[in-house]
């Protein structure tokens, strides 16, 4: 799951203009009627991996993607017991983390530098929850529980798994027959499943003295409220959309407190090494921390939304901020954003910066 920022331009209206760009969360049958909509026939390759792919037996039941924590004792209690014996566990699960009756799970322990243990193919069944302080008691966050030790999951063929190719289309891939033919309905253009106004990029503009604009929903202040951080309101000049000659883009494009967020960013990534990225793709997409400031100062979203409904972005956004725009593309993108986008509207433009979601 990915946020990125879109600029539309004009009034046609934030709803108006990205209607035709969303996914279509819709029922089967709300989705067939939708005029965004069509139909994919993907016959062939459902057919392919039916006859062809295998699955896992089974898949882990937890709610954290790489399995259940547990102590390293408990881990190797559950890893040394035959297949099918039963052990009395008390559990203390971290944050979020829970375990249900009759589910399975892969369990892993953290080493003492944070990592998560190799040979992690460990696995247990919830045979019975003996305590729990949770108020379903088939749950348990903290309590006791009979776990059972059970083999990892073997490969199964599809054609093993279902007993007809239309079972494995519907139970499997989600799909649907539609004249013979087995697909899904979807929309071609979908860029979106849900957007803010403002959003994580609340208060992109500042406005030029005297002027206004409207400002959406600041992200980060919702996010401060529930976790009791303090974070300031932000400031009358700072705004989510506006006429573009109402905005101050020499500031907005010199922001000192961006700036020095921006070299703390390249310290922590180039010179401590600590960042999210290595190093290396810093220094090759930027070059030096000179211009990586100067590229990121400068105003710019991840798409532009025109105003005759054209779509321009640099490059397809899939989950976890991952895309397939190349880095020399991205900053050539950012340095060109202004001149190619904003530079010859009239000044009576409506800008409006949205935060999308996919």
């Amino acid at each position: 799951m990915s946020h990125f920022s879109v600029l539309i331009i004009g009034e046609k209206g934030v709803d108006k203009a990205l209607y035709p760009f969303w996914e279509l969360d819709l029922n089967s049958e709300e989705i067939k009627k939708d005029p965004r909509s069509v139909f994919e026939d993907e016959t062939e390759i459902y057919l392919k991996q039916y006859n062809e792919d295998a699955c896992s037996e089974f898949y882990c039941d937890s709610n954290i993607s790489w399995g259940y924590e547990v102590e390293k004792s408990v881990f190797d209690q559950i890893k040394t017991a035959p297949y099918g014996r039963l052990l009395d566990i008390e559990l203390y699960s971290k944050p979020l983390s829970y375990l249900s009756k009759d589910k399975r799970y892969r369990c892993y322990y953290k080493t003492k530098t944070g990592k998560r243990c190799k040979g992690r193919d460990v696995w247990f069944r919830v045979k019975e929850i003996l305590q729990t302080d949770h108020p379903n008691k088939d749950v348990c966050m903290r309590g006791i529980c009979q776990l059972e030790a059970i083999e990892p999951p073997k490969k199964i063929f599809f054609k093993d798994r279902y007993s007809t190719f239309e079972e494995y289309v519907k139970d499997w891939d989600g799909g649907i027959e539609e004249n013979g033919k087995f697909g899904y309905y979807h929309n071609p253009n979908s860029k979106w499943d849900w957007y803010l106004i403002g959003g994580r990029f609340a208060g992109s503009f500042i406005l030029k003295p005297g002027k206004t604009g409207i400002q959406g929903r600041d992200r980060k202040k919702e996010f401060a409220e529930i976790t009791g951080k303090k974070v300031d309101d932000l400031p009358p000049n700072k705004v989510d959309q506006a006429l573009k000659g109402d905005i101050d883009f020499d500031r907005t494009n010199n922001n000192p407190k961006l700036i020095k967020e921006l070299e703390k960013e390249w310290n922590e990534t180039v010179v401590q090494k600590k960042g999210f990225y290595k190093p290396e793709y810093f220094l090759k997409k930027y070059g030096t921390k000179k211009n990586y400031i100067k590229v990121e100062q400068q105003f710019s979203t991840w798409a532009i939304l025109t105003e005759d409904g054209k779509w321009i972005e640099q490059g397809n956004m899939g989950w976890f901020g991952q895309s397939d725009a190349k880095p020399s593309k991205q900053v050539e993108f950012k340095n060109n954003f202004y001149k190619l986008f904003i530079e010859d509207l009239p000044d009576d433009t409506l800008l409006t910066v949205v935060d999308c979601h996919i």
